[in-house]
């Protein structure tokens, strides 16, 4: 099939990686799998500035014995006035020495984005060793309590607090949480909003909601 494959139809370079490592990309990798991936990747972070946070999202985050992939947000506090703008570069340059990151699966754009986002596959150093998915999504400070949220999961406890959220005349994504929005005609979102004041964590927007605190591996499977 992969010859087949390879030859009678014009794939993408993605494309042909997947049909490459198909077996590897199909199959879930065991929970210490990850945290060596997380390891590697905060260890590397730490070596370009010791405030660059990286943070293992998903079904990791929620205790799964396996997972179907490798999802970091890299973030850093900015309040001395540095932000991890081109940082996520670095750090994907040095993955990528340290023989983790070993393929690339789209152009991430402007790597000098506080939300610059990276696909690609990777694998721990070492003989043997199973290709995965990696995503690498940078967020801004004042956005991390929102998208720890939704990159937390799972879908449904996410739609539930979003819908709470409009039931009090809120909006919540992976941005913030907004208050006084705007709609027109069939409630069409016509202003973003202004951020709910004194939101700086998760539990704060928790509270916001009037939703009771609940740890990651309280929000479903």
């Amino acid at each position: 099939m992969r010859g087949l494959a390879a030859h009678q139809y014009k794939l993408t370079p993605a494309q042909r990686l997947g049909l490459e490592y198909f077996d590897d990309l199909s199959t879930k990798m065991p929970r210490a799998e990850v945290t060596a991936f997380h390891d590697m990747a905060r260890e590397a972070a730490a070596a370009i500035d010791p405030k660059l946070l990286v943070f293992a999202m998903g079904s990791y985050l929620r205790g799964a014995a396996e997972c179907g992939d490798i999802d970091l947000i890299v973030t850093r506090d900015d309040a001395d006035g540095t932000t991890h703008a081109g940082m996520i570069r670095r750090l994907w340059k040095r993955l990528c020495e340290q023989g983790m990151i070993r393929h690339s699966l789209a152009d991430p754009g402007d790597w000098d984005s506080l939300s610059v986002k990276y696909n690609g596959l990777c694998s721990l150093p070492g003989p043997g060793a199973a290709m995965r998915r990696i995503d690498i999504l940078g967020v801004p400070w004042d956005e991390l309590p929102a998208a720890r949220i939704y990159f937390t999961g799972n879908d449904f406890f996410n739609r539930s607090m979003r819908l709470k959220a409009a039931h009090l005349g809120l909006r919540l994504n992976q941005r913030g949480l907004f208050q006084d929005v705007l709609r027109g005609p069939a409630k069409v979102k016509a202003t973003e909003g202004v951020r709910v004041p004194g939101v700086r964590t998760e539990e704060d927007i928790f509270r916001a909601l009037g939703v009771p605190w609940r740890e990651p591996w309280e929000r479903l499977p």
